[in-house]
C-alpha cells in the first residue's frame, strides 16, 4: 500500500538560502527516485515553517533511509532553527 509522508520542520532565518538549496536538492533526488511527486510546501501565516510532502511512496521503510541519506548529504539538518527537528507524519489513503 502506497504511503503519503510529510515531514515538518523550522527553519533558521539565518539559514534561509542554504536550506533553500538543501531541500531543493533532496526534492530533486526523491522525484528522480523513490517518489516522483515530492514538493514543498511553507505554512502560510509563518514562512519558516516548511513541510515537504511526498506523495504514493510506495516502500516507506526503504523511502526513509533514502530520504534520511539524502538530508544529511545536502545538509538540511544544519539549517533548522535551534531545538528543531524533521517530524515525521504518514498517511494512507482510505477513498478516492
Amino acid at each position: 500500500m502506497s504511503a503519503w509522508l510529510y515531514v515538518y520542520y523550522r527553519v533558521d532565518v539565518t539559514h534561509l538560502e542554504p536550506a533553500r538549496r538543501a531541500v531543493e536538492n533532496v526534492l530533486a533526488e526523491m522525484r528522480s527516485g523513490p517518489c516522483s511527486r515530492a514538493r514543498l510546501l511553507t505554512k502560510t501565516d509563518e514562512p519558516l515553517l516548511w513541510m515537504e510532502a511526498y506523495e504514493e511512496v510506495p516502500d516507506r521503510a526503504e523511502f526513509e533511509q533514502i530520504l534520511d541519506a539524502s538530508v544529511h548529504r545536502h545538509g538540511l539538518d544544519a539549517c533548522l532553527a535551534a531545538g528543531e527537528r524533521r517530524h515525521i507524519e504518514v498517511f494512507s489513503l482510505e477513498c478516492a
